[in-house]
């Protein structure tokens, strides 16, 4: 892809200021007209639902009056028939027909007018309906309410016993001249038919909505209602039962159905019943919805036209931006030379065109000075015999001179970025050991002050000898000069003072070898000469006693000749152990073996040693099982002399921690104590042969030659580990021994 595409596709991902501007109107507006709609939409929706919220109240309240007003009606004719119904007629139901025939008002309010006597039997009933003969009423609550208080009682919604269809009746005493109750006159109406109850199933509010008539109580039920299938039935506990629970007005809710409606209730006056009626909310709200859609398409019409107007006047006033942003995207392609932008406005916009030339005709000038100053930086660095290397702050290699290409055995454009540990040179330290890659990534540290720092540094090109450098180490500080932004480093030859230091090591080394040899045979023929008296002088009482099992002391003497000659044995193991290993004649058979396995076994050994002086010992191994390759016997003989100096150097009561863990290429096994801990001179002095660093005075019964640390650390790099120390005086140490994984 050219740079010229390249640019393109930038403009693509981020759009110009023209775009977004123009942009950012157009979605301001759409924004703006949507919100002032969607607020007016609210407001009429508000307006509209109280006003429909007031009329259908409005309308159920005048419904229920007029029911009140029917029902008052109906129970005045039917209580004013029954006080003036003559009781001499009730021995002929010929006679009482023909007096209800004679009644046309009271026959327009019922349905079916009964006459019943005071045990519930039927006297006479019009019209005549002959399967109606053997109904009683004795059972019925409202007729025991009548024979009760000798007054008008409404009947609750009833299934009819012959017509078998719901009704509704009213009863109404009948007393002769003595005042006693002789009948009792009932007035039926059929919920089916139509009559001023009936009518309410057929009316309609609106085109879906309807009214219903519900009793009053804990389990009311279906008076009226527009599906005539729920008559009788108990009501759903919806929107409705604010208006079963006494409450008057309207409110929006949700039937048991799911559907959203708008309920107005109003309770009767002369009957234990509510009415209410319930209109959809879908229907409430159609002609809302309809100027909702008149009202978008208004809106969109209003974007259509001022979409355009708005991109025209933005790109018209933002368009010498792009004359700037063409003259960037040149800049680049041509090699950073640079052509003014014509400047053909006088305003905020020309004084930036201004400016943007002012700026790079200036950055010009200063890149070509760079461009000199880094010739000359060139040359200078070129010409050093002393390599060069220059990294950023991650150590990555940004640059050096020829002289590097010949020490390190690289060419330069090879090494660029990458690090120092990562190029085929051979680092080794100063003591003539390999250096790790973790130690020339602290190269870093080495000018932690921000100051150079030197060390000395062998470098073995591939396929040649090592030559020895002083690597000098320069902080490059950042432009906040609290930081740096990378290194110099610079390699200077010192292989011949190296070399002519090595011979004044080798003859100091020679002399401490005679020293340390002398020293250990002194010691030596003094260790050996206090133990072989005793089992000497122990021997020879024995002898002269005959009966030396018999002897009370003999158990006390025995295990007095043994602990001298273990410790002799010891003393001697420890000798031939140390001229074998210097030799090179100690013979290691290495295996993978499983580290806690091991463990656990010198645990068992040197357990009861622990249990004397009350020590915790604690395993603190993870669940993974850890391999390494060693020589099985070496590990064993090397952790026992570390546990053991745990237990001989701590206090009575304290702790031995033993953990393991392992990284990608080795295993740790850390033996930690909280004993007496070392000094910093001890730990200078901690592996000279026989150099007990004065243990001997500070804990007394600590035996041993000063072999067992120096053996150890030399068996387990022998085994190709190594072994690490760390101590705080009067708090503890730590021997961490480090070998090769065995699962690799």
């Amino acid at each position: 892809m050219s740079l010229q595409a390249e640019f393109n596709w930038a403009l693509m991902k981020h759009p110009s200021i023209k775009w977004q501007v123009s942009l950012g109107l157009t979605i301001l507006c759409v924004i703006l007209v949507t919100l002032v709609s969607a607020l007016q939409m609210r407001g009429m929706r508000a307006d509209f639902v109280r006003v429909l919220s007031d009329q259908q109240f409005s309308l159920v309240t005048r419904v229920a009056e007029e029911l009140d007003n029917k029902l008052e009606n109906s129970k005045a004719f039917l209580t004013g028939n029954a006080e003036f119904f003559p009781p001499g007629l009730l021995n002929s139901p010929t006679k009482i027909r023909e007096y209800l025939v004679m009644r046309p008002g009271l026959r327009s309010i019922f349905d079916d007018i009964l006459v019943f006597a005071p045990d519930g039997g039927l006297i006479a009933d019009f019209p005549e309906l002959p399967a109606r003969q053997k109904v009683n009423a004795g059972d019925r609550a409202f007729f025991q309410r009548v024979l009760a208080t000798r007054k008008f009682a409404l009947s609750e919604p009833l299934l009819s016993r012959t017509r078998k269809e719901p009704i509704v009746q009213m009863g109404a005493p009948i007393v002769d001249r003595q005042g006693n109750l002789v009948a009792v006159m009932v007035g039926v109406i059929r919920l089916y038919k139509t009559n001023f109850l009936g009518d309410l199933s057929n009316m309609r509010i609106g085109k879906t909505g309807y009214f219903a008539l519900v009793t009053k109580g804990s389990n009311p039920v279906y008076i009226i209602h527009a599906d005539k299938t729920r008559i009788l039935q108990p009501q759903r506990r919806d929107g409705a039962s604010h208006v079963l629970e006494g409450l008057e007005g309207s409110v929006e809710s949700v039937s048991s159905l799911g559907v959203a409606g708008l309920y107005s209730g109003k309770p009767l006056k002369n009957a234990p019943w509510s009415l209410f009626a319930v209109e959809p909310l879908e229907e409430v709200f159609s002609p809302i919805t309809a100027a909702e859609n008149r009202l978008m398409k208004i809106s969109i019409a209003v974007f259509l036209v001022i979409a355009p107007l708005i991109w025209l006047l933005s790109w018209r006033v933002l368009s010498p931006l792009s004359r700037l942003q063409k003259a960037i995207a040149q800049f680049k392609i041509g090699n950073n030379v640079f052509s003014p932008v014509p400047v053909t406005r006088r305003d905020e916009v020309g004084e930036l065109t201004e400016a943007f030339n002012l700026l790079m005709s200036e950055q010009q000038a200063a890149a070509a000075h760079l461009r000199a100053s880094e010739a000359r930086y060139r040359t200078v660095i070129s010409s050093l015999a002393e390599g060069v290397i220059v990294t950023d702050r991650e150590d990555g290699i940004t640059g050096g001179n020829a002289s590097a290409e010949r020490i390190l055995g690289q060419n330069l454009e090879e090494m660029r970025g990458l690090r120092l540990s990562d190029l085929k040179w051979r680092p080794v330290g100063s003591n003539g050991l390999p250096l790790t890659h973790e130690a020339l990534y602290k190269l870093h540290s080495l000018a932690d002050d921000h100051s150079a720092a030197d060390r000395l540094l062998g470098i073995q090109p591939p396929g040649k000898p090592i030559a020895w450098y002083a690597l000098r180490v320069q902080p490059m500080r950042d432009e906040s000069g609290a930081g740096t932004d990378g290194l110099v480093i610079t390699f200077s030859d010192i292989t011949q003072l190296r070399q002519a230091e090595e011979f004044r090591s080798t003859k100091d080394a020679a002399e401490q070898a005679s020293h340390s040899k002398s020293a250990f045979l002194a010691r030596m023929s003094h260790e050996l000469r206090t133990p072989l008296n005793a089992i000497l002088g122990f021997a020879q009482l024995l002898e002269y006693d005959p009966a030396v099992k018999e002897t009370p002391g003999i158990l006390r003497k025995i295990e007095t000749i043994r602990a001298s000659g273990k410790l002799l044995l010891a003393m001697v193991d420890e000798i031939l152990d140390l001229s074998q290993i210097e030799s090179g004649a100690a013979s290691l058979s290495m295996e993978s073996l499983d580290v806690n396995a091991a463990l656990n076994e010198c645990l068992r050994m040197i357990r009861p040693q622990a249990e004397k002086r009350r020590l915790t010992i604690g395993f603190h191994g993870d669940d993974i099982a850890h391999h390494v390759l060693a020589d099985r016997t070496r590990l064993m003989q090397v952790a026992i002399n570390l546990l053991e100096n745990a237990i001989k150097y701590n206090r009575d009561d304290g702790q031995i921690e033993i953990r393991t863990r392992r990284d990608e290429e080795s295993v740790y096994i850390a033996i930690g104590d909280t004993g007496i801990g070392m000094s910093a001179q001890q730990l200078e002095d901690l592996f000279q042969p026989f150099n007990r660093l004065g243990m001997e005075k500070i804990v007394g019964g600590a035996d041993g030659a000063g072999l067992g640390l120096v053996i150890s650390k030399q068996l387990i790099e022998a085994m190709d580990g190594r072994l690490i120390v760390g101590s705080v005086p009067g708090a503890g140490s730590t021997f961490t021994m480090v070998f090769p994984r065995g699962d690799n």
